[in-house]
């Protein structure tokens, strides 16, 4: 799904049951997996890779090539510089691991 004002850019792959809200930002050659929420004026670079079942928060940006392993979840105005591993939740700027979470 696709909200008012979101810009997607060239050659991105989008997985099954995504939300691109409001105002959010996907650069050239992403690929996004299933299930991920980017929350208003989250902003994706070029070349970005996430994972299935991730949460970008509000105003969070991530840097180009960088990689957002599975279930990670994004805080808000966090902003990612390096690869965040499966099932972490990245807060701050730049991006630190706050907490791993369990997986279901």
């Amino acid at each position: 799904m696709f909200l008012g004002g979101c810009q997607l850019t060239t050659n991105i792959r989008l997985g099954d049951h995504c939300i691109i809200n409001r105002s959010a930002q996907i650069g050239h050659d992403c690929a996004v997996g299933n299930f991920v929420s980017m929350n208003p004026l989250a902003c994706v670079a070029g070349r970005v890779r996430i994972g299935h079942g991730c949460e970008l928060g509000s105003a969070c940006s991530i840097r180009q090539l960088v990689s957002i392993g599975n279930g990670a979840t994004i805080g808000m105005g966090a902003v990612v510089v390096k690869h965040a591993a499966d099932n972490r939740v990245m807060v701050g700027n730049p991006a630190r691991e706050l907490k791993e979470l369990v997986p279901w």
